[in-house]
């Protein structure tokens, strides 16, 4: 899939740029695994507000991507680059704490999600996590998510990541669950604040009405968000 004009329809007009709501998500998803020095990486790193994120949190950040546009921003800001494709990623074996994945694998064919597993198990540390977000194809509101996107290709539910990681000797699922909801604390704004509280709460009462009704016992958010530890 051609990814061209890719950065304007999803609107990145400021790479590297988080703002007060982005903040408050990253510090819910990721916190508990980002440690100041450690050793990150992130695949696919889009607009590169994660990155900068995890530069302020003090970590020692690399990123990847297949956009070239993209790739040369992140080399105006300084970014320190990995490829996939280069030989050189052999200087990276039990390298990472953590690699980071958001709104990337859905993107790929199974056979290129296989392949990538295989380099994340190569590229982190005895213990370390593979933390991934994507769109909940159990929940009616990820598959609107899903299928708002001509680049997707893999639709993802809890059942279908168990599957995944089934046939993986190394990588091992922790956790899968609904991904974490800002409801803008740190924005400094109540009404905004409380709108998007009484938002999220309606949403998970409609969902939860929803599982009930048709039996569904798998996470029904937007997105899941899976954290897989390297047992190797």
């Amino acid at each position: 899939m051609n990814y061209d004009n890719y950065i304007s329809w999803k609107s990145w007009n400021s790479f590297g740029h988080y703002d007060c709501m982005l903040d408050e998500y990253y510090t819910l998803e990721l916190k508990e695994n980002i440690l100041v020095d450690s050793n990150v990486l992130e695949i696919g790193f889009g607009s590169g507000s994660l990155l900068n994120w995890l530069i302020d949190q003090g970590c020692n950040v690399h990123g990847t991507e297949i956009n070239p546009d993209l790739i040369s921003l992140a080399k105006e800001n300084n970014i320190k680059l990995l490829n996939f494709s280069d030989s050189g990623l052999t200087d990276y074996e039990d390298y990472f704490d953590t690699i980071i994945a958001f709104d990337v694998l859905e993107h790929l064919t199974s056979d290129e999600i296989t392949f990538l597993l295989d380099q994340i198990s190569f590229l982190l540390k005895k213990g370390g996590s593979f933390i991934f977000k994507v769109p909940n194809c159990s929940s009616p509101l990820g598959n609107i998510t899903f299928f708002s996107d001509l680049t997707h290709k893999t639709p993802f539910s809890q059942e279908i990541i168990k599957q995944l990681f089934s046939s993986q000797s190394a990588l091992k699922i922790q956790s899968i669950n609904n991904e974490s909801v800002p409801v803008g604390k740190r924005c400094g704004k109540l009404s905004k604040t409380l709108m998007k509280y009484i938002q999220r709460s309606l949403q998970k009462v409609l969902l939860r009405l929803f599982s009930i009704v048709w039996g569904v016992k798998s996470p029904l958010g937007v997105n899941i968000v899976c954290t897989v530890v390297n047992k190797k």
